[in-house]
């Protein structure tokens, strides 16, 4: 029987996922308020919401839900940016840089988990097997965009 790759890594995904949100929940946040945390942690230029909504290829309604939302718990606030009238930036209150910090230990606990399960060698294989699928569902993509145009 063929073993299907993308659901084995579907299923692993929706484990890691599973995990993650269990333990931010303790932290009252979820793992898509996490990672905009970490992005805005880690990014050195200022972030507005068309740029949260690039990287999770959602609309502008569903990020704008989730901003506000950790807006109201006071996470993010949004200010004018100063050359740009239309664009608001996302800066991180104290509040929200703790949080993130917590999301990082989270994540690191996470990542144990499973990387404790490997070798150093497996690990290596592995990070190098996933740059290739990456690259080989970047390469899909843009063919079947080219296909339908």
């Amino acid at each position: 029987m063929k073993q299907h790759m993308g659901f084995a890594l579907f299923s692993l995904t929706g484990n890691i996922r599973r995990a993650i949100n269990e333990s931010l929940a303790r932290h009252a946040i979820n793992a898509v308020q996490a990672r905009i945390l970490g992005i805005l942690t880690h990014h050195p230029q200022p972030v507005c919401q068309r740029d949260i909504e690039e990287v999770f290829h959602c609309s502008r309604s569903n990020i704008s839900g989730v901003l506000d939302t950790m807006e109201k718990n006071g996470l993010i606030r949004r200010e004018d940016d100063l050359t740009d009238k239309r664009r608001k930036n996302l800066i991180l209150t104290k509040t929200g840089m703790d949080i993130s910090s917590l999301c990082e230990e989270v994540l690191d606990e996470i990542d144990d988990v499973l990387c404790n399960t490997l070798t150093d060698e497996e690990q290596q294989a592995i990070s190098e097997m996933f740059g290739k699928m990456t690259g080989a569902l970047e390469r899909y993509e843009q063919d079947s965009l080219e296909k339908r145009s």
